[in-house]
């Protein structure tokens, strides 16, 4: 599509997340329309981008104008539609409206209120979490280090180098510090780009102190019958986009349809 300054904008004619055939000018209907170009839903930067963009629709309403969104996803010249866009994911994940509250696969709730950790909703601060570290067979009477705040302004990009640091420094000596005593371990996350805090569950006492995940936010000990035992990752870190807490998650075969390798991971 080229386009020049003043030239009439094409009236697309494209399918919605259903499937079924809309025209820009039938979404528009007759009110001003904020147009919104994406890469795909795979992307951890559009998801956030694409909440933000949702969380106005109230605002646009009341201007009686409307936000279109528009997913680049290839065409036959260039060998067809990108694999792992939005069309190719879960149809949870394929509607902007659908966008807010929406967990990656591979990805669970747990709420901290400062003093106990609750799976799921519940009063306090709502944070994601790798699934496999309460699904399952749970160890009975855990210790739960909990590296994060319930102000809710408590949170890092993922890319910022001192959240790099600290899950380089779990990987190379935290985990082998805990030994056999480590149940689990998984970042705290608010959403796919930014950092909260993390949790490292064992079966005993062990020296929190040291805990590299408390140089960036303080540590609480909780006791909790919750948690299930999950084999740390081998490492090093490895950044990837599926937009699950750090180390959970898997790298997607798309030209298979099937799982590839466990991540090592993301966030």
């Amino acid at each position: 599509m080229n386009l020049e300054a003043g030239q009439k904008f094409p009236d697309l004619d494209l399918p919605d997340h259903t499937g079924r055939p809309r025209r820009l000018s039938e979404l528009a209907g007759g009110d001003p329309v904020a147009l919104l170009f994406s890469r795909g839903w795979w992307c951890p930067k559009e998801q956030r981008h694409l909440r933000e963009v949702t969380a106005l629709q109230n605002e646009f309403e009341v201007a009686y104008a409307r936000i279109v969104v528009v997913l680049v996803l290839g065409t036959p010249d260039d060998g067809g539609p990108a694999p792992g866009h939005a069309r190719d994911l879960p149809g949870r994940a394929r509607g902007l409206p659908a966008l807010m509250g929406d967990l990656p696969d591979g990805a669970a709730h747990l709420t901290f209120d400062g003093q106990q950790l609750l799976v799921g909703r519940a009063p306090g601060r709502r944070l994601m979490i790798d699934a496999r570290c309460v699904h399952g067979v749970p160890v009975r009477g855990a210790y739960a280090h909990v590296c994060a705040l319930t102000d809710p302004r408590a949170a890092l990009a993922f890319d910022q180098p001192e959240v790099q640091q600290v899950r380089r420094d779990a990987l190379a000596w935290w985990i082998g510090l805990l030994g056999d005593a480590l149940i689990c371990l998984s970042t705290l996350a608010v959403d796919e780009a930014r950092y909260a805090g993390a949790i490292t569950v064992t079966r005993r006492p062990a020296p929190w102190s040291e805990d590299p995940f408390a140089r960036i936010f303080p540590g609480t000990v909780v006791r909790s019958d919750r948690f299930c035992p999950v084999a740390p990752p081998p490492g090093p870190v490895l950044e990837r986009y599926a937009g699950v807490a750090w180390p959970g998650g898997t790298f997607k075969d798309w030209s298979g349809g099937g799982q590839g390798n466990p991540a090592r991971p993301r966030a």
